[in-house]
């Protein structure tokens, strides 16, 4: 393998024919820190939205969480909204972080069976927005909040099926030196009936063909008026 090509040899009806294939390092396009929060003004009306663009759990993210979660309280803020847009994964404790500040009598996670619950301070509306970046624990966030009851997903679809394989094992090829990756586990959505492995918008709302050309964020705009409509 040389740098940055591989050479591709394969047979065919007894002729030996070579491939280049080129490939590049993709570097994820994202900005800005890895999550985020504030109040939202829409139309006079007050929404805790919590920007989740990096799945990473650590003890900044718990007080993040934490300080978020008082804001909200203080500003008796009825209606809250978690952005999981581009949220390609990461560590899925992230989710019950979150969790753990609703007032919740029972919901489930994947592969578990087992019934549990929160006592926490929040018993409002919940809104969920996705897209096809939403993967991995981002896509599973929402799946849990969904399946569960506990909130309604808006904007566009997820970027994979609820239940799927993941938890990746890291191989490198003994001759291409090429590193692949190879699920091992297969996580099962907490919903029990799941004949269509999809995850159902509750409140479709799409980018624009001129949105996605002009790089602009009108879908966040939509989303919040869809919120203030709601009440």
């Amino acid at each position: 393998m040389e740098q940055n090509k591989i050479i591709l040899t394969v047979e065919r009806d007894g002729e030996i024919i070579e491939y280049e294939i080129g490939f590049d390092k993709i570097e994820k396009d994202k900005e800005g820190p890895p999550y985020n929060w504030e109040i939202k003004m829409q139309n006079s009306i007050k929404i805790g939205y919590f920007k989740l663009v990096d799945s990473i759990y650590n003890q900044h993210y718990e007080s993040t969480i934490d300080q978020f979660f008082d804001s909200v309280d203080k500003n008796n803020i009825e209606s809250i909204l978690i952005d999981l847009r581009f949220n390609s994964g990461g560590d899925s404790r992230v989710i019950n972080s979150f969790l753990k500040h609703l007032n919740v009598d029972s919901y489930r996670l994947y592969n578990d069976s087992s019934v549990r619950q929160h006592n926490g301070d929040y018993s409002k509306d919940i809104y969920i927005l996705t897209d096809s970046g939403t993967f991995s624990s981002g896509a599973m966030f929402a799946t849990i909040m969904k399946d569960n009851g506990l909130g309604k997903i808006i904007g566009g679809p997820v970027g994979q099926n609820p239940t799927h394989f993941g938890d990746p094992l890291l191989i490198e090829l003994p001759n291409s030196n090429i590193k692949i990756a190879i699920s091992q586990t297969k996580f099962i959505r907490p919903a029990t009936k799941d004949e269509k492995n999809t995850l159902l918008i509750d409140m479709p709302i799409s980018k624009t063909a001129e949105e996605l050309l002009n790089e602009e964020d009108r879908q966040l705009e939509r989303a919040l008026d869809s919120i203030v409509n709601q009440n």
